[in-house]
């Protein structure tokens, strides 16, 4: 199975790696062309969905490219930001008084919002229905299935872009072409495990 730092070391494997980036750095602090960049993501995890070794796609095919990120948008809406906006309210309510422990609740939705895009994400590809991708027994029993395979890369996603703050759009860009990669590739190699298991 591939590892997380296998992924990363081929990155800069790609001749134009600078230009990608930068173009994706640019367009991640542009309002709506930044949907651009999310289709960029989804591209990203259809390349680790049919097996296919990590590699910076190119920035071709802009309307389909703006299409995607509308469907990566409603996913990583829907199973990101609105998880996470639940913590943050069980923190308000919890915590009546602002302190660091205040933001404890937070911390289990923060961790499990990236997998949970990407387990939906990765149903979505396959049928290409909303519906389906955000059946929440379905995304949570993936994500039990992997046994912790997306905690340690999902904590370096997160820790990246801590590290990488000042210069957050290129390193949200890069963290989230490697992330929604390997979430894919993990996802699918479960699938073909599992398949392989009913066959036998």
């Amino acid at each position: 199975m591939v590892t997380l730092e296998q992924v990363s070391k081929r990155i800069f494997s790609d001749p134009s790696w600078f230009i990608k980036i930068l173009i994706g750095g640019i367009l991640m602090c542009l309002p709506i062309i930044n949907l651009a960049v999310l289709g960029y993501f989804y591209r990203m995890a259809q390349i680790g969905k049919k097996g296919e070794s990590f590699h910076l796609t190119g920035w071709d095919d802009w309307k389909a490219l703006f299409v995607d990120g509308l469907r990566f948008f409603v996913i990583s809406f829907g199973l990101g930001f609105l998880p996470l906006l639940v913590g943050f309210l069980l923190s308000k309510l919890l915590f009546w008084i602002p302190s660091p422990l205040s933001y404890l609740p937070v911390i289990p939705f923060l961790i499990l919002s990236g997998p949970l895009v990407g387990a939906g994400l990765y149903i979505y590809q396959r049928k290409e229905s909303f519906q389906d991708s955000f059946q929440l027994p379905i995304l949570l029993r993936m994500i039990d299935a992997s046994k912790y395979q997306l905690a340690l890369p999902t904590f370096a996603f997160l820790g990246f872009l801590f590290v990488g703050f000042p210069l957050l759009p290129f390193a949200s860009f890069i963290g989230g072409s490697l992330i929604f990669y390997f979430y894919a590739t993990v996802f699918r190699d479960l699938e073909i495990s599992a398949q392989r298991t009913r066959e036998e």
